[in-house]
């Protein structure tokens, strides 16, 4: 599933380099993502940018992200996102694959569901197949 989800990532220009979950872990990257995903709701300069060696500021990236991803689940698509409020920022920031796996799954609910979504739909229909057949069960 891990694999399935980077091949989709990497479909977005901003994420052409990454190797691993743990590259997604100060989520600059996924928010960058959502910028591309739902650019009326989701703006850059959001984030701190350069977090690399602090624990403390990736942390409050993903607080943020978190944050934003809830309004958007509750503003734009009138849903509770009980899945995102779940999730551990200690745990992304760290770079634990589980939990950045289950943030990504949150992106991608809203890639699928956004006013774009038969652009983001294609990205995910350019895969091979068996990364499709794992993203459609998510």
């Amino acid at each position: 599933m891990d694999s399935s989800l980077i091949k989709w990532v990497k479909t977005f220009d901003e994420a052409a380099n990454i190797d691993s979950l743990g590259d997604l872990a100060d989520g600059t990257i996924i928010h960058s993502l959502l910028c591309d995903i739902a650019p009326d709701f989701f703006h850059n300069g959001t984030l701190m940018q350069d977090v690399s060696g602090n624990s403390i500021l990736k942390t409050n990236n993903i607080k943020k992200l978190i944050k934003e991803l809830e309004n958007y689940y509750r503003d734009s698509l009138q849903q509770d996102c009980r899945r995102a409020v779940s999730i551990d920022p200690t745990a992304v920031s760290g770079g634990d694959g589980t939990a950045i796996a289950q943030l990504l799954e949150v992106v991608l609910g809203c890639a699928v569901q956004c006013d774009g979504k038969e652009r983001c739909i294609q990205r995910i229909m350019s895969l091979d197949k068996d990364a499709k057949a794992d993203l459609m069960v998510l």
